[in-house]
């Protein structure tokens, strides 16, 4: 699992939360599912002036990796879960979950 990847995937996250970037600008990227729940928190804290505080990442089993992040804005820290899976050419967040 590339340090690289992570950092995309991480970079691209914070970039839909802050809105930045809309979320459907990465569908290249994320399955469904992981998009809607993007898109859903999105709308929730753009507003909270989030950054990137910290990026961990762990790989359970080759071609796959398990990413946390953790955000930071004035009011509150948020954590986000990813999986990423290499789809053989490219990696692709596969699920994602925002607490």
């Amino acid at each position: 699992m590339p340090g690289e990847v992570v950092q995309r995937f991480a970079h691209l996250v914070v970039e839909a939360l802050q809105g930045r970037r809309r979320p459907e600008q990465l569908q290249g990227f994320f399955d469904p599912g992981a998009l809607r729940a993007l898109g859903t928190r999105a709308s929730v804290l753009r507003s909270q002036g989030i950054r990137l505080a910290s990026v961990r990442a762990q790989s359970p089993r080759p071609g796959v990796a398990e990413v946390t992040l953790r955000l930071s804005s004035v009011r509150s820290n948020t954590a986000v879960a990813l999986r990423l899976t290499d789809q053989g050419n490219a990696w692709r967040c596969t699920a994602l979950a925002i607490g």
